[in-house]
C-alpha cells in the first residue's frame, strides 16, 4: 500500500507540476497577449524607397538611394512575376497559406532538432514573423523571438496573406544596401522581377538565407550551389518537372553587377525637383527611346571637340509642350570636365537665333513682308556696319533672305525700324526672362547676340512660334490630356500669321547640301531652322521645328574659350535635322497650314510689293491680309519707255548687271568716313606732343581728297595712310572721291585741364 500511495502521490506531484507549467504558460501566453503591442501598421507599410523617374512609357530613367542609403524599388505581387513568390514560399514557409502566423509544426521539428544535436540547428520563423522582424528590429533573445511569435499571430488576424508575402518580399535583405526583390532583380540580372526565370527566382531566394556571403556578384559559385540545392528541393516537392529542372540547372551564374546608370540624369533632377519632397515615383514625358538618340547624336558630334567642348540639347513636343528628350550636359558622367553643370540653364550668348523674333515681331506689326527689300550694305552706319559671318554683303534682298541667311546689317536696319525697346518688350514676352538691361545699354547688339538666354528659353520661345503664336510652359511631367488642354492654355504672344511666314522665311533650303536636301526634305517633310553663332565662336547653336517637334541644340566651351568649329551650321544643325529626322510625323498635313487671313499674292521680285506697268519680274508670296506693307512697287518706272530702277539711298551705286537676285559679288559702295568718328570729343594730353587721328574712308572710288574746315588738306592714294594732328576747337572733316560723292562729320577738340 506504502509504494502505491507513493506512486500517486508522484502522479499527483507530476500532475501539480504540469498543472503549474501549463498555467504558467497560459499566464505567460495571456501576459504577452496583453502586453505585447501590435506592430504598427504603418510602420509596417513604411518601406523607404529610392525615388525613381521614369519615361512616358513607365521605363526607368534614373533610380537614387532611399533615405536610409538602400537600393528599394517596392512593387506589388503581382509585378513579381509568377516564380519568384512561389519560390519564396515553397523555401521560406512551405505552410505560409496554412498556418495562423506560427507554424507549431516547425517549432516543434525544430525543438527536436536542436535538442537531438544539442545547438542550435534550424529556426521555426514563419515569413510573417520574418517581416516582423524587419520592421521592429530587437536582440535575438528567446522574448524576443516570442515577441515576434505573439506579433505574427495578431498581424496575420489583419492583414491578408498576399499582403504579408508582398511587403516582407519588399523589405527583405539581399546584400549590401540592397532591399527587396525588384532592386535585387535589377542589380543582379538588369531585369525587373516580373522576368525572372526559375533559376533566377531560386538564386534570389537562395539569397535570403545569408545575403552578403552568397551576392551572386562576389561570390557566383557559393551562389550556384544554394540555387542549385533549392531547385532540386523544389522538383522533390513536385513543383518542378525534370525537364524545368534541368534547363534551371543549366542556367550561367554570370557573376555580374547591373548598376542603376542614369538615363537623362539632369533631366530626371530637374523632375524630381519640381515635385512635391514626398513623392518616389515620377513619371516624366520623357522617351527613352528619343533620349537615348538625342545622347548618342550628341556624343558622336563631341569626338570633333577637346573635353572642355560640351552639347546640350532638348525636344518639345508643340501641341503639349511635353519635353521628350532632354541633355544637360553630354558631358555628363566623364571624370574631367565639369559634366555635371546643367548646360540648359547656363546663360550663354544666343548668337543669332533671336532673329526669327525680330522678323516675327516686323511682320506682326505690318513693318515688313516676307519679299520686302532689304538693304545688306554697310551704306548709312557710319563705318559701324555689322559684317555676315561671310565678311561679304549682298547689296538688295528681301527679308525672307535676309533672315534665312541671317544677314547682319538688314537685321540691325529692321531693328531700328522696329524699335530697340519694342523688341526687347516682345523678347520679354516669350519668356526671356534674363533680358534686364534696358534697350540702350542693348543698342543694335540686342538682334546680334549681345545679350544672354538659356536653352531653356530658347525651347519655350521657338516651340511658341511652332505653336500658332501661344506661349506655354515647358511640361516635364505626364499629366492626363484633358488636364493638360485645361491647364496649358498659353499666352499668345505673336500673331499667328507672323509666326507662319517665320517658319516660311526658315524653312528656305538654300543653307543645306543637295544631301542634305534629299536626306531632310524628302516628301515635303521640310523643317524650318535658324542658326547662331557667338561673338568669338564661343557658342553654336540651331533651333529647328516642324509642326510636330521643336529641337534645340548648343555646343559651347564651357570655360567661355574660343573653339575652332564652334559654328552654327557646322556643329549644331546636324545634330538638330537628325534629331528630328528621327521622331515620328503626325497624320495629315506635312507642313504648317496657312492661319486664315495669310495668302499667297503676286509681287515685284524686288520690292515685295503689288507689280506696276515698270516691274518685269513678279513671283507669289505670302502676305498677311491688311497688314503686310501694300501698295505698289515704285521702284521701277519707265523713263523714255523704258524702266529704270530707282535705288533707295542705302542701295545707291548697285548695278545688277543681270545677276540672279540675291547673288554674293563684291561692290563698290557709296563713301563713308570711319575715322574719325561723327560727334566724336577728343582731348589733348598736357606733354604728349603732336596727337593725330587716322583718316579713314569705306567705299568711294580709288583716289580720295580730304577736307579740313571747307580747306584742302590732302590726297589719299589707295592703300596710303593720313593722319591729321589733332588742334583744339569744333571742326568739321570732308572726303570726296573722283565721282564728287562727299561724307562729312563733326568732331570736337579739347585742351586737357591744368593740374
Amino acid at each position: 500500500m506504502s509504494e502505491e500511495r507513493a506512486s500517486r502521490t508522484r502522479w499527483r506531484s507530476v500532475e501539480v507540476f504540469l498543472a503549474v507549467l501549463l498555467l504558467t504558460l497560459a499566464g505567460g501566453i495571456v501576459f504577452l497577449w496583453k502586453t505585447v503591442p501590435p506592430v504598427d501598421p504603418e510602420a509596417l507599410r513604411e518601406c523607404p524607397a529610392s525615388p525613381v523617374v521614369f519615361d512616358r512609357e513607365g521605363r526607368m530613367l534614373r533610380a537614387y538611394l532611399a533615405p536610409d542609403g538602400a537600393w528599394s524599388l517596392p512593387v506589388s505581387l503581382d509585378a513579381m512575376g509568377t516564380w519568384l513568390p512561389k519560390v519564396a514560399v515553397e523555401v521560406e514557409d512551405r505552410r505560409f497559406f496554412s498556418h495562423p502566423g506560427v507554424d507549431l509544426i516547425a517549432i516543434f521539428r525544430a525543438l527536436a532538432g536542436n535538442i537531438h544535436e544539442g545547438r542550435v540547428i534550424s529556426g521555426a520563423s514563419t515569413i510573417t514573423s520574418q517581416l516582423v522582424r524587419l520592421t521592429v528590429p530587437r536582440p535575438r533573445t528567446m522574448r524576443a523571438k516570442a515577441e515576434e511569435f505573439f506579433q505574427a499571430l495578431r498581424l496575420e488576424r489583419r492583414f491578408p496573406k498576399e499582403q504579408i508575402l508582398e511587403l516582407y518580399l519588399n523589405k527583405a535583405p539581399f546584400g549590401g544596401n540592397i532591399r527587396g526583390v525588384e532592386a535585387a532583380s535589377l542589380l543582379y540580372f538588369g531585369k525587373s522581377a516580373r522576368s525572372l526565370s526559375v533559376g533566377e527566382a531560386a538564386l534570389l531566394v537562395g539569397l535570403l538565407k545569408s545575403p552578403s556571403a552568397l551576392r551572386p556578384d562576389k561570390n557566383p559559385q557559393g551562389a550556384r550551389k544554394r540555387r542549385d540545392l533549392l531547385l532540386t528541393l523544389l522538383a522533390e516537392r513536385g513543383v518542378l518537372t525534370s525537364t524545368e529542372l534541368s534547363v534551371a540547372l543549366a542556367e550561367p551564374v554570370m557573376g555580374r553587377f547591373h548598376p542603376f546608370l542614369p538615363v537623362a540624369a539632369h533631366a530626371a533632377d530637374r523632375i524630381r525637383a519640381l515635385a512635391a519632397p514626398d513623392t518616389t515615383v515620377f513619371r516624366s514625358t520623357l522617351d527613352l527611346g528619343l533620349q537615348r538618340h538625342m545622347e548618342r547624336l550628341l556624343h558622336e558630334a563631341l569626338g570633333a571637340f577637346p573635353s572642355s567642348v560640351s552639347a546640350a540639347g532638348i525636344l518639345v513636343e508643340n501641341s503639349s509642350r511635353a519635353v521628350r528628350a532632354y541633355v544637360g550636359n553630354a558631358r555628363w558622367g566623364e571624370e574631367r570636365g565639369a559634366g555635371w553643370v546643367d548646360c540648359g540653364e547656363a546663360l550663354r550668348s544666343p548668337g543669332s537665333t533671336l532673329k526669327p523674333f525680330l522678323y516675327a515681331l516686323a511682320f506682326q506689326e505690318g513693318l515688313l513682308g516676307p519679299g520686302s527689300l532689304l538693304a545688306d550694305t554697310p551704306l548709312g552706319f557710319r563705318g559701324e556696319s555689322p559684317r555676315n559671318f561671310d565678311r561679304l554683303y549682298r547689296g538688295p534682298v528681301s527679308a525672307r533672305a535676309a533672315l534665312a541667311e541671317s544677314l547682319n546689317a538688314p537685321a540691325v536696319r529692321v531693328l531700328r525700324t522696329v524699335g530697340t525697346a519694342s523688341f526687347l518688350s516682345f523678347l520679354r514676352r516669350f519668356g526671356f526672362a534674363n533680358l534686364h538691361r534696358d534697350a540702350s545699354a542693348y543698342g543694335d547688339a540686342l538682334v546680334l547676340g549681345g545679350c544672354e538666354v538659356t536653352l531653356l528659353e530658347l525651347a519655350r520661345a521657338y516651340a511658341a512660334l511652332a505653336g500658332g503664336g501661344r506661349l506655354l510652359p515647358l511640361r516635364w511631367m505626364e499629366i492626363q490630356e484633358e488636364t493638360a488642354a485645361r491647364s496649358f492654355r498659353g499666352d499668345a504672344v505673336v500673331d499667328p500669321g507672323a509666326a507662319f511666314l517665320v517658319a516660311e522665311c526658315l524653312r528656305d533650303p538654300g543653307r543645306l547640301s543637295s544631301l542634305a536636301e534629299q536626306q531632310y526634305g524628302e516628301d515635303g517633310r521640310w523643317v524650318a531652322f535658324k542658326t547662331g553663332t557667338s561673338y568669338g565662336f564661343r557658342d553654336a547653336w540651331t533651333a529647328a521645328y516642324s509642326p510636330r517637334y521643336t529641337v534645340v541644340i548648343w555646343f559651347g566651351d564651357t570655360g567661355g574659350t574660343p573653339r575652332d568649329g564652334l559654328v552654327g551650321l557646322r556643329a549644331a544643325t546636324p545634330v538638330a535635322l537628325r534629331m528630328l529626322r528621327r521622331v515620328p510625323g503626325l497624320p495629315g498635313p506635312k507642313w504648317f497650314e496657312p492661319p486664315s487671313g495669310v495668302e499667297l499674292r503676286e509681287v515685284c521680285a524686288l520690292s515685295g510689293l503689288a507689280p506696276g506697268s515698270a516691274c518685269e519680274r513678279t513671283y507669289r508670296e505670302w502676305h498677311i491680309d491688311g497688314v503686310s506693307p501694300g501698295g505698289r512697287c515704285s521702284l521701277h518706272v519707265l523713263r523714255n519707255g523704258l524702266p529704270v530702277t530707282q535705288w533707295p539711298l542705302e542701295l545707291r551705286g548697285y548695278e545688277t548687271g543681270g545677276r540672279p537676285r540675291g547673288e554674293v559679288e563684291r561692290r563698290t559702295f557709296r563713301l563713308a568716313i570711319t575715322s574719325p568718328g561723327s560727334g566724336k570729343r577728343y582731348v589733348l594730353v598736357s606733354g604728349a606732343g603732336e596727337q593725330k587721328v587716322p583718316l579713314l574712308a569705306e567705299g568711294g572710288d580709288t583716289i580720295l581728297y580730304w577736307f579740313v574746315n571747307g580747306e584742302f588738306f590732302a590726297r589719299q592714294e589707295p592703300g596710303g595712310q593720313l593722319f591729321w594732328s589733332l588742334t583744339p576747337g569744333k571742326h568739321r572733316i570732308s572726303v570726296a572721291d573722283a565721282e564728287n560723292i562727299p561724307d562729312s562729320v563733326e568732331v570736337e577738340v579739347v585742351a586737357s585741364p591744368s593740374p
